[in-house]
């Protein structure tokens, strides 16, 4: 016995009274059936599965027999003609059954087969709006469900992580950013996963997606920990929306409000997942806040876009300017962050150019002594570092040092960065005995045990003993840290070239 498009709802109306425990037996308790029979159950709802002896996931159809189930559906006959132009059409609908059907009824009413393509590509937003056969009951979701599937349409329509929403959870207003009143819509949303401790509710966000995926419009990979959406859905989901500018807007302001909150020592890895959902987001919209721009073009930069990168980072250093002032504090960052980028770009007389500027300016307005002062005199130092100019690498090298020893202590993250930037230039400096009084060897297991091996900062120290090893000819040594370098899983290649020609 086969029963189709079954839910819990029917098989209790159809297999027993509603208030009887429902199991795989009673399931063939409630059926007349001969020995040894079966009962085949369709079903849209994964949650089914549980009453079944087996079951079996079945995704998209294969082209033919989404190409049989359209012609079928569209009362046309299977010829080798017809076949050739159904297979574009069910090509054009990723293979999704429910589209396939409702494309063959539309086909059956007005016998437009060899035009139905075109036809749909012109009208493709009013063609998804039709209603399938199935009722509206049907496809009833919850206000919070249909929320997130329609926030979800503007991202990417694969690996879109629960990491966005609990990041963005956490994220409070910061000053020259966006307000609470500006962020009340993506607020709104998040208060709804929100535990009664304040923080993030995973249990209600997967009971909501749950509820999604008993519809089968999403599917979750648990390996990747991480949900997809048909092709076909994530487009007509958006065709749903009355207000698609609040929808974008706020699921703009949600993805920047999770880069702001993540760990930068997680951002190499992040970059690369979320990587997909700002490309999908910011593409030909420019309309991003200035805060979430910085945010965007610091993953962009760690993604090593650092094009998509720039171009961002001239709007936010544009927006500070105007607003702020030339010698605000965020001002003096966003020329930084700016300056890197060039420096990562290869373009050293302007990276040097802005270095020069923000050095001067912090000496001015906060000291000699100051952290940011001794960041920014680290910056200069990695650019002429780059540019071959060693001894001015070497005398602002010594200066930072000597200044975060004393400041910070030996051990502070800053101070060991300093160390080993010290130490590459005098290695470059043909100056090894110096190098290798600076300890890189201990520098570099300070840094493990302190910041971890995955840190960038441990990274560049990996690449910084690499190379005076390599300079000292002791090669098995130097290859054993290329080799861990190449091989760590959380770096993306265009970050192991940073680290093996960049001190910054």
């Amino acid at each position: 016995m086969m029963l189709s498009n079954g839910s819990v709802a029917n098989l209790q109306n159809g297999c027993f009274s509603s208030t009887m425990q429902m199991t795989q037996t009673s399931i063939y308790t409630g059926f007349s059936l001969p020995a040894l029979s079966s009962i085949l159950i369709t079903s849209r709802n994964p949650g089914l599965r549980v009453y079944a002896g087996s079951h079996s996931l079945v995704s998209d159809m294969e082209e033919l027999d989404a190409v049989e189930l359209l012609l079928k559906s569209a009362s046309e006959d299977i010829t080798a003609g017809n076949k050739v132009i159904a297979a574009e059409i069910v090509k054009a609908l990723w293979y999704l059954p429910l589209a396939i059907i409702q494309a063959g009824a539309f086909i059956s009413k007005s016998g437009v087969l060899d035009k139905y393509l075109d036809v749909y590509k012109e009208n493709q937003a009013k063609l998804l709006r039709e209603k399938p056969t199935q009722s509206h009951t049907d496809y009833a979701c919850s206000k919070q469900a249909q929320t997130l599937l329609q926030l979800w349409s503007f991202l990417h329509y694969e690996g879109i992580p629960e990491d966005i929403f609990s990041y963005a959870s956490m994220y409070k207003p910061r000053p020259h950013g966006p307000t609470e009143d500006e962020l009340k819509k993506p607020l709104e949303f998040l208060s709804h996963f929100m535990g009664p401790n304040l923080l993030w509710d995973s249990l209600h966000f997967v009971e909501v997606t749950n509820e999604i995926r008993a519809y089968s419009l999403v599917n979750f990979d648990p390996d990747k920990k991480s949900f997809s959406v048909h092709p076909l859905v994530h487009s007509w989901t958006r065709t749903t929306l009355m207000d698609t500018q609040s929808y974008h807007h706020s699921m703009v302001a949600l993805v920047g409000m999770a880069i702001a909150d993540i760990p930068w020592q997680d951002m190499q890895l992040a970059s690369v997942k979320l990587l997909p959902h700002v490309d999908s987001l910011i593409h030909g919209n420019g309309n991003v806040n200035p805060d979430f721009r910085r945010e965007y073009g610091e993953l962009y930069r760690w993604a090593d876009r650092l094009k998509d990168a720039e171009q961002l980072q001239l709007a936010v250093l544009e927006d500070r300017r105007d607003i702020l002032g030339d010698d605000h504090p965020d001002t003096l960052h966003a020329i930084d962050n700016l300056a890197s980028t060039y420096y990562r770009l290869g373009q050293l007389k302007e990276a040097k150019q802005l270095d020069v500027a923000v050095l001067e300016k912090r000496r001015k307005i906060l000291g000699e002594d100051h952290p940011d002062t001794l960041l920014a005199m680290g910056s200069l130092a990695s650019t002429y570092h780059q540019q071959g100019q060693l001894k001015e690498a070497e005398e602002l090298g010594v200066v930072v040092l000597e200044k975060q020893r004393k400041i910070l202590g030996e051990n502070h993250p800053d101070t060991l960065k300093a160390m080993g930037n010290l130490a590459s230039t005098y290695s470059n400096l043909g100056q090894l005995k110096e190098a290798e009084e600076l300890g890189e060897v201990v520098v570099l297991e300070k840094q493990r045990k302190i910041l971890g091996e995955d840190h960038p900062d441990t990274l560049q120290a990996m690449g910084n003993l690499a190379a005076t090893y390599h300079a000292l000819q002791k090669f098995p040594e130097a290859e054993t840290l290329y080799v861990d370098l190449l091989q760590n899983k959380k770096l993306a290649s265009g970050m192991i070239i940073q680290i093996l020609g960049n001190n910054r």
